[in-house]
């Protein structure tokens, strides 16, 4: 069930950032034992939070830092 729900979401990003002409990359594989998938974009961290702001499946986790951002 986590794969599926990280493909679905792995899609999704791909799509969001696709669209917007961000160029991006997905490194890593997928986390299974964290549930996450890791993501570097060409974007500021504000254009990201409101590119995925706008997909409803996407709920931001706030943080502090500055290079950094999260969503469940």
């Amino acid at each position: 069930m986590i794969q599926v729900h990280l493909n679905n979401t792995a899609i999704t990003l791909c799509r969001v950032l696709d669209h917007a002409g961000t160029q991006f990359g997905i490194f890593g594989g997928y986390a299974v034992v964290s549930e996450d998938i890791d993501c570097l974009g060409a974007v500021t961290k504000e254009q990201a939070v409101q590119l995925l702001n706008s997909v409803d499946e996407f709920s931001i986790i706030p943080q502090t830092r500055q290079d950094y951002f999260a969503y469940l």
